[in-house]
């Protein structure tokens, strides 16, 4: 209910024309235990435009999201997500085993959602090292929801806050 209700928020907050810089600059990330498939969901929700400006000043290229460019510039896509979100469980580093498992864009609201799947077993111990726009927007908030089981955490990283370590119960 509280995803929810923040991706709503998210939505008001945004606009649709493109051209026009939004008012906020925020990504949230839910990372949930899929007890049917025994596995880990991962999506990513961040502003197409705003990820598209960090992807290409950090790879140094020039890739526009739209429907019908997104499978090819995918892997830029997974090499940012990968070097700016580090998920760790039981101090192992599981963000090596992110597969990724889809992507879409919601012009309406001018966002970009990124899907990973990945078996694992359930952690005693999560730990988070989020990076991602780090350094690109001054007031750039990205939160970070675990559900697993019994356990739901959520965390909110920005500029002098990059790390967060929670136990799962």
């Amino acid at each position: 209910m509280k995803i929810k209700l923040l991706l709503l928020i998210i939505s008001i907050l945004s606009v649709s024309d493109t051209t026009v810089e939004h008012p906020v600059h925020i990504s949230v990330t839910n990372l949930e235990y899929s007890e049917s498939n025994q596995e880990f969901d991962l999506l990513i929700r961040v502003f197409t435009d705003d990820f598209e400006a960090v992807i290409n000043k950090d790879q140094k290229i020039n890739i526009k999201l739209k429907e019908n460019t997104i499978l090819k510039n995918r892997r830029f896509i997974d090499r940012y997500i990968h070097n700016n979100l580090k998920i760790y469980f039981n101090n192992k580093n599981v963000t090596n085993k992110l597969i990724s498992y889809k992507t879409g864009l919601n012009e309406d609201d001018n966002t970009c959602e990124i899907f990973y799947k990945f078996k694992n077993k359930i952690p005693k111990k999560v730990k988070v090292v989020n990076t991602l726009f780090k350094g690109f927007f001054r007031d750039q908030k990205n939160l970070f929801i675990f559900t697993c089981k019994n356990t739901q955490k959520a965390v909110k990283f920005d500029r002098s806050k990059i790390q967060s370590e929670f136990i799962v119960k």
